[in-house]
């Protein structure tokens, strides 16, 4: 498997999207994290986000050290 860091600016989901479309990437990979129900409400879900906006497949990873 072939990966590359990149630094991104602005909203993070459009930003990562727009990056993957430009890139003709074959996954995008996002990170969970162990947040709670109402914080993830208020705050919002970026991996949920991106799964819902990309067009194309995207792997969330779980937090290290185990589950929510």
């Amino acid at each position: 498997v072939e990966a590359e860091p990149h630094t991104l600016h602005g909203p993070v989901v459009r930003s990562v999207l727009l990056f993957a479309e430009h890139r003709d990437a074959d996954l995008v990979v996002a990170g969970a994290t162990t947040r709670g129900p109402v914080a993830s409400r208020l705050l919002g879900n970026t991996p949920i986000e991106m799964i819902r906006r990309a067009r194309r497949p995207v792997l969330v990873r779980p937090p290290a050290g185990g589950s929510n």
